[in-house]
């Protein structure tokens, strides 16, 4: 079944000289003794025939007319575009037409127009009937039925019309679901303070466990965020000192990244230490030089980890042929290093501002 349905297949290169065939045949009877201006003067030569269907559809210089779309504006406008075309004598010379949204409208009402009379001659030629000043004139009827009906929201007018209130209608049950959405969103948006508070008093709760359960958490988010600034700036550091290596993105420093693992565990640090100190002051006194220890602590630790973890991944990009254990040492004396001059670069007086 398989095989069979491949043997039925056609190339693309199939497709396109049919189709390009259907253009000739096309332009015989659109163009009638102008059909010969698009076509290759080489047509025949042993090089046209071993050219394939692209140099054949380029040799041929195939034009196309598009209607963009806008609704029933677009396709007033586009009338007049097919008028003036075809008083120009161009609307003949397109080989494609493609239309969208309301350029479909006027579109498919000039196809249905051509297969209705059979040949783009006879509408070219109604299309260029105008109106003369001091002559009865009409319109061809597939223009005046297209003005008739232009009007496709309300074809029956008037103020008692079943098509006006229809529309009112319609119109009204629209904006009243896009305000029904609208209103529930900013309600939503309005219940997030109270969301807040609520979790902030379960949280600062005596019967939810102790505060310094807070402190910890706060504590924890921050080491995150020290960590991954650390890191960051240890590591292009340690770049800017080797100028000769590649400079790369590592996955830690990319903008993403950076938001996961250094603003957002700021925020909630922020969050959770506020909630620590809130509970401390309408509890008990929580806060205390041991709290500050821990503080300063983690700050130290989580800096120097971040810094051995950028060198070493600095020097493991730079000698891979190293072993492990020289890679450590070697990350580690960089990381003594980089804390000396940073500690330097932090007391140095500054000369001018």
């Amino acid at each position: 079944m398989a095989d069979k349905a491949e043997k039925e297949c056609c190339s693309f290169e199939q497709v396109l000289s049919e189709e390009l065939t259907e253009v000739e045949s096309s332009r015989k009877s659109r163009l009638a003794g102008a059909a010969e201006l698009f076509e290759n003067t080489d047509e025949g030569s042993p090089s046209v025939e071993k050219a394939g269907p692209c140099q054949r559809a380029r040799d041929m210089k195939l034009a196309g007319l598009a209607f963009s779309g806008g609704g029933i504006r677009s396709a007033t406008f586009n009338l007049g575009v097919l008028q003036g075309l075809a008083r120009v004598g161009l609307l003949r010379r397109f080989d494609y037409l493609s239309t969208v949204s309301g350029g479909g409208y006027i579109g498919s009402w000039l196809s249905a127009w051509i297969k209705q009379v059979g040949s783009l001659a006879t509408v070219n030629e109604e299309l260029l009937c105008d109106r003369e000043s001091g002559t009865d004139y009409r319109e061809p009827d597939p223009i005046n039925f297209l003005r008739k009906y232009s009007n496709y929201l309300t074809p029956k007018l008037g103020v008692f019309s079943a098509d006006t209130w229809a529309l009112i209608a319609v119109y009204l049950r629209n904006l009243t679901l896009n305000l029904l959405i609208i209103a529930a969103f900013f309600l939503a948006v309005f219940l997030v303070p109270r969301l807040a508070v609520w979790y902030a008093g379960a949280l600062t709760s005596p019967a939810n466990g102790p505060a310094n359960f807070l402190f910890f958490r706060a504590l924890w988010c921050l080491g995150i965020a020290v960590f991954f600034i650390s890191l960051n700036q240890s590591y292009w550091s340690v770049k800017r000192r080797f100028l000769a290596d590649k400079v790369d993105y590592p996955w830690y420093a990319r903008q993403g990244n950076v938001l996961l693992f250094v603003a957002l565990p700021i925020m909630l640090s922020a969050l959770f230490g506020g909630l620590w100190l809130w509970h401390g002051t309408t509890h008990q006194p929580y806060l205390n030089y041991r709290h500050a220890a821990c503080f300063l602590a983690l700050v130290i630790i989580t800096w120097l980890m971040g810094t051995f973890a950028a060198y070493l991944h600095a020097n493991v990009k730079r000698s891979e042929e190293t072993t492990r254990g020289g890679k450590l040492k070697s990350a580690a004396k960089e990381t003594l290093v980089m804390v000396g001059e940073l500690l330097q670069e932090s007391i140095r007086p500054r000369s001018s501002w």
